[in-house]
C-alpha cells in the first residue's frame, strides 16, 4: 500500500495505478483511503491540486546543499513539476534569507 501512496503522491492517478496493479480504479481509490490519502479531485495532478504542504524553508535549503530534484521528490513524496514549482515559490519568499538565518546551514 505504501507504494500505491507513494506513486498516487508523486503525481501518477487512479487510473494508472489501476493499470499498473490490474485493479480497477474503483478499488485503488477506496485503498488510497484506507490509507488515509486524501484523493485529488478529478482531473488529477494537472487540475490544480498540487502539494502545497512541503516545507518551503527546508526545501531551499536542502536544493542549495545541493540536493537534486529526483532526490527531493523522492524526500517529500511529490512529483518534479510539484517540487520544482514549490522550490521556485520558496525563492519568491524566501529569497536568500534562508541561506543567512540562525541556525540555518549554508
Amino acid at each position: 500500500m505504501t507504494d500505491l501512496s507513494t506513486r498516487y503522491y508523486g503525481g501518477e492517478s487512479t487510473h494508472a495505478l489501476a493499470t499498473l496493479t490490474g485493479r480497477s480504479a474503483t478499488w485503488v481509490a477506496a485503498r488510497l483511503r484506507e490509507a488515509g490519502v486524501t484523493l485529488r479531485s478529478r482531473g488529477g495532478a494537472h487540475g490544480g491540486t498540487a502539494r502545497r504542504d512541503l516545507p518551503l524553508r527546508d526545501l531551499l535549503s536542502r536544493r542549495r546543499l545541493g540536493d537534486t530534484y529526483a532526490a527531493l521528490c523522492a524526500r517529500y513524496g511529490a512529483s518534479e513539476p510539484t517540487v520544482r514549482a514549490r522550490y521556485r515559490e520558496a525563492l519568491d519568499h524566501y529569497g536568500d534569507a534562508a541561506l543567512y538565518t540562525p541556525g540555518w546551514r549554508r
